[in-house]
């Protein structure tokens, strides 16, 4: 273990002190300044290193190396008149070249972290698998759906060959031909995947890695069930409203028309496109809206007698409001001729 004593406790010599103490096979074995408040000095005696306000206390055969960070000259002079032999002396330019090096790495640490965090971030939050390969096959990326899909965690995964982990992937395929592989199917036990596989190239288009993302293709068949369910019953609806002899419209929460039956053209003699998107009362003779009245009350309304379209048909209005969980949505009005 190298032996340092670091001279000068500013604001370079304390990122050189925090720099030393991360490394395990380095002791600082004691800072040396001045002004007993310097930062440098508090932080080592936190850390219990030893302080002084000069440094031939610390000077002995044993010492390694010496680090003037006050960037005097007399101070160099004075420690390379006083050093022993076997201490090697940094000077206080080479110091402050180091502190600049340093303040820039850890700067750049800091970027690339904060930059590391956001991508995993969005990497975890996706609800597609992804998994990641270097150029050897080995997994650098497992995100958390690719753990939830495969039941395998990302500790299991990273750092080892896809095909130890996953026995039928095709990544390594795809690393020795570049091509990408679309829309495949593939088989993770008892569940099914469509993935994509593509291959990761550099700026002269040397293979470096592949990617493939999947999702579990259960769930991309419920959700296509899903969709023609509500399709067939969106269909069953139509048919029944249309083929009814009693005459329907149907508005939005703002009081917009739409949807109307057949039965509603021939008692109104209004077409789909005079009435569809418009005001409710664009089909009002006489008398007010049913349809605002129960926007506006959020009540249902029975029996109201008024006059509709441009025949000003007589008729009877029964208006009842929808509601999806609680909510009003619109409303639906069965008119009937008197």
């Amino acid at each position: 273990m190298k032996r340092v004593l670091l001279v000068g406790a500013g604001k370079g010599g304390t990122s050189i002190l925090r720099v030393l103490t991360e490394r395990g096979r380095i002791q600082v074995v004691g800072v040396a300044d001045l002004d007993e408040s310097a930062p440098g000095i508090r932080l080592a005696k936190k850390m219990g290193i030893p302080t002084s306000s000069s440094f031939e206390s610390f000077l002995d055969d044993r010492l390694d190396l010496i680090i003037e960070a006050t960037g005097s000259e007399d101070a160099f002079q004075s420690i390379s008149l006083r050093k022993p032999d076997q201490a090697l002396l940094i000077p206080g330019d080479i110091a402050q070249l180091l502190i600049s090096l340093i303040e820039d790495k850890e700067r750049l640490i800091k970027r690339l972290t904060q930059q590391r965090h956001e991508l995993d971030v969005i990497l975890n939050s996706t609800h597609d698998g992804m998994i990641a390969v270097d150029r050897q096959g080995i997994i650098t990326l497992f995100n958390a759906a690719a753990e939830r899909i495969t039941g395998i965690t990302a500790e299991a995964a990273i750092g080892r060959a896809a095909r130890d982990v996953i026995p039928n992937t095709r990544l390594h395929f795809v690393l020795q031909s570049g091509h990408p592989e679309l829309n495949q199917l593939q088989s993770l036990g008892n569940t099914r995947i469509i993935t994509n596989r593509v291959p990761v190239t550099d700026d002269k288009a040397v293979i470096i890695g592949a990617v493939a993302v999947f999702r579990d293709v259960t769930e991309v068949q419920e959700l296509v069930a899903e969709v023609t369910n509500l399709k067939e019953i969106q269909s069953l609806l139509s048919a029944i409203i249309n083929s009814t002899q009693d005459a329907i419209s149907v508005v939005d929460e703002r009081g917009h028309g739409l949807l109307i039956n057949p039965a509603y053209t021939r008692l109104t003699g209004l077409t789909q496109n005079e009435v569809i998107g418009k005001p409710a009362t664009v089909d009002i003779a006489e008398g007010e809206s049913m349809h605002m009245r129960v926007l506006k009350t959020g009540q249902p309304v029975r029996g109201v007698q008024m006059k509709v379209g441009p025949n000003r048909r007589e008729v009877m209005v029964n208006v009842a409001p929808v509601l999806v969980k609680g909510q009003l949505k619109g409303s639906v009005a069965v008119i009937q001729d008197i």
